[in-house]
């Protein structure tokens, strides 16, 4: 029979406070040798590398496309439908680029050159309406102001945006970029709104009023 399992009234007080702690001790020592061995048993679980989440989030979904004629399947890099409006937005950045160089006057020259007399003088009747509609649309909105030399190319930006939104007005990135260049302009020269013209107000007016008929 256990020490500690004696009644209280056979010892005396002081032989039972030690019975007591002998026999806690000596339990406490059993389960912290047993605790040990069961964790000796247990294999050593490998560290987790850091980019293991990145990886079982970029496992988690796999795209694959299916041949209509063969009905075979091959796995592809990515959603098809995030890869192909990628591949829109480059096609459309490409015709963008290119039909601004088709709009300065040397690629007007250089198309003129190479048409028949006839074709000729019809292209340079229309070039000539082009330039008189896109003069008449933008005049009035430039910006003249006497600045330190760091603003001009500021000032400059905001003109070129200016023009831009005017000859492209259902242009949402042409909208996009005449507030961003006037908030910048606005910031960084005091004197801005003293000096820009009303018919440029108009414009910076219709490209954030919801009743612009040309606001999409």
């Amino acid at each position: 029979m256990h020490v500690f399992s004696l009644r209280r009234s056979t010892l005396q007080p002081r032989l039972f406070q030690q019975a007591c702690r002998l026999a806690s001790t000596t339990t406490t020592r059993r389960i912290i040798a047993r605790q040990r061995r069961i964790a000796a048993q247990q294999p050593t679980p490998l560290p987790r590398s850091r980019s293991a989440p990145q990886d079982e989030e970029e496992e988690a979904i796999r795209w694959f496309e299916q041949d209509v004629d063969t009905g075979a399947t091959r796995r592809i890099a990515g959603n098809p439908e995030e890869l192909e409006a990628a591949e829109l937005r480059q096609k459309i950045a490409a015709l963008e680029k290119e039909l601004a160089e088709y709009q300065n006057e040397e690629s007007d020259e250089d198309m003129l050159a190479a048409l028949e007399p006839e074709d000729r003088a019809k292209v340079e009747k229309a070039l000539r309406e082009r330039k008189q509609h896109e003069a008449d649309v933008t005049d009035g909105l430039n910006v003249s102001l006497d600045m330190p030399p760091l603003t001009v190319p500021l000032l400059k930006k905001f003109n070129t945006s200016l023009r831009e939104a005017a000859l492209h007005p259902n242009s949402v990135s042409k909208r996009k970029d005449l507030w961003r260049w006037y908030g910048r302009a606005r910031y960084s020269i005091p004197a801005l709104s003293s000096m820009i013209p009303t018919k440029a107000w108009q414009l910076l007016w219709d490209i954030q009023s919801v009743e612009s008929p040309t606001n999409p």
